[in-house]
């Protein structure tokens, strides 16, 4: 991992208010029912959130996630959105050169589209 992207996945969980975490290639985090997955891939860097759901309401929490997401929300970051058993997961691949604060805007994006479809399905 190169210098650059090191410091800019520190200044990440700094913005994301994480206690210190090892940096590693690839770093999940917990919080709350969210969970964060970051994986950096050839100085690019892929974030998912990912939440578990109800299975009963699985696929209409997926279906609200599908409808509710645009490139406009998520700053021209394309999302892949999709269902793993319960969990349901938003994830992009960040543009490569782009820096913490698109990651952080991002991962708050991912957040509020999984709450706001969890929310309407409960």
């Amino acid at each position: 991992m190169d210098i650059g992207t090191l410091r800019n996945l520190e200044k990440l969980f700094r913005l994301m208010d994480v206690k210190p975490v090892t940096i590693e290639p690839r770093v999940e985090i917990r919080d709350g029912e969210i969970q964060v997955f970051m994986e950096v891939r050839d100085r690019r860097v892929l974030l998912s959130t990912m939440r578990t759901v109800d299975p009963y309401v699985a696929d209409a929490a997926l279906r609200s996630l599908l409808t509710r997401w645009s490139p406009a929300c998520m700053a021209g970051v394309p999302l892949r959105v999709f269902r793993v058993d319960d969990c349901l997961f938003v994830s992009g691949a960040m543009p490569a050169g782009s820096g913490a604060e698109l990651w952080y805007r991002t991962v708050r994006a991912q957040r509020r589209l999984l709450e706001a479809c969890t929310k309407e399905e409960a």
